[in-house]
């Protein structure tokens, strides 16, 4: 698929976009961080007044705490100069969670400044997979940023890192996903350190659909990031599954945010095949990454769940893993493995394996209800 074939359906999708996501990555933001030039933010600033004054609401999920906390701490040692020789730089994790820890009072600052010169707030959230594992605080959470959208207020998002340790994002790239998948009409912006996602050498203007061939393609992350292309890649399959938009590309000038909300040909467009609108509950299950069991199902329910769109039966399941409870997030899986999408279940595992080995009459109880039941498969 090229970019002239695509062209006015992309447009016209931009045209009704309410929420634009800015992702700013580290090796996007660390050259102006270890420079001390934020020209880049004052740019950056004008590109979000000029995205408001179009009718679009800006949220930023931003890196960059770690870079200011180790720009500070630099200083610091360069300041001792009798002791500097003695004083190490660390890249452990622990020494990354003491750096955010210096560094984020530093970055939401900076994005204070320059918002406030357009007559903008800078509102900081910082989130914990618990945030998003858990569909009551997940609410809250979307309650929150609705909130200070209606305000006009700009939330400037980041990982918790000084307290995530057990359950990391593992890069904002994923954070970004999941922050467009609360609003159905979004655009995913990844700004990056190349113009684009590549293959055989050559850029790619259009993906519809992540596929193997691409992973294969990825590269790992830029210095100093924990990314790279493979999860920006990952974050665009969830996107394309949410019937939502998400372009990468360079990071270099912030002008290019216009470009890419005109739909201009910049960077790489991730756009799915049909623009098919996905509800906020599924949404929410197609980005959810921690399933607390899988189940098995034959051919049958399989036909009946992807090609039908029926809920899923007990007479359809073959067998499952895990111990979880009604309300849990379990995975669909076929006999051969392929995940088929994402469910809550209406039954624990323990009353699970007692109806498998019931009577025939049990064979109608419902497991997973359609309406909690996402999709992750072809038809």
């Amino acid at each position: 698929m090229t970019y002239v074939r695509i062209e006015d359906q992309l447009k016209t999708s931009l045209a009704k976009c309410t929420h634009i996501v800015i992702k700013l990555g580290t090796g996007v933001l660390n050259p102006h961080i270890e420079k001390t030039d934020f020209s880049f933010f004052k740019k950056l600033a004008d590109e979000v007044k000029y995205l408001q004054s179009s009718g679009k609401k800006v949220l930023i999920v931003s890196s960059g705490a770690v870079g200011f906390g180790k720009k500070i701490r630099s200083k610091r040692i360069s300041a001792l100069k009798s002791t500097a020789s003695e004083i190490i730089m660390g890249n452990s994790l622990v020494d990354k969670q003491a750096y955010a820890a210096i560094g984020q009072s530093f970055l939401i600052n900076t994005y204070t400044e320059y918002l406030d010169k357009v007559g903008l707030d800078a509102a900081q959230i910082l989130l914990s997979m618990s945030d998003f594992k858990n569909r009551h605080h997940f609410q809250n959470l979307k309650q929150t940023l609705d909130q200070l959208l209606d305000w006009g207020s700009v939330p400037v998002i980041n990982e918790n890192d000084t307290v995530s340790i057990d359950e990391k994002f593992g890069d904002n790239d994923t954070i970004s996903a999941l922050i467009a998948g609360m609003y159905q009409q979004s655009c995913l912006i990844i700004l990056t350190t190349i113009d684009g996602f590549y293959m055989d050498n050559k850029k790619v203007d259009i993906v519809q659909d992540v596929e193997s061939d691409h992973l294969k393609a990825a590269g790992g992350a830029s210095i100093g990031g924990i990314g790279g292309m493979r999860t920006k890649l990952y974050a665009a399959r969830k996107i394309i599954q949410s019937g939502q938009i998400m372009n990468i590309a360079s990071g270099k000038d912030p002008g290019i945010i216009r470009k890419i909300v005109l739909g201009e040909n910049v960077g790489t467009w991730f756009i799915p095949l049909t623009l098919e609108p996905v509800g906020a509950k599924k949404r929410w299950l197609l980005h959810y990454r921690h399933a607390r069991g899988q189940l098995f199902v034959d051919d049958g329910a399989r036909q009946a769940i992807v090609v039908k769109g029926a809920s899923l039966l007990i007479v359809g399941l073959k067998s499952f893993n895990g111990e979880f409870e009604k309300g849990d997030v379990v995975s669909i899986c076929d006999v051969q493995g392929e995940v088929l999408g994402l469910g809550i279940v209406s039954v624990s595992s323990e009353s699970l394996n007692n109806l498998l080995g019931g009577n025939v009459e049990k064979k109608g109880i419902e497991i997973i209800h359609r309406d909690n039941l996402a999709l992750m498969t072809k038809k």
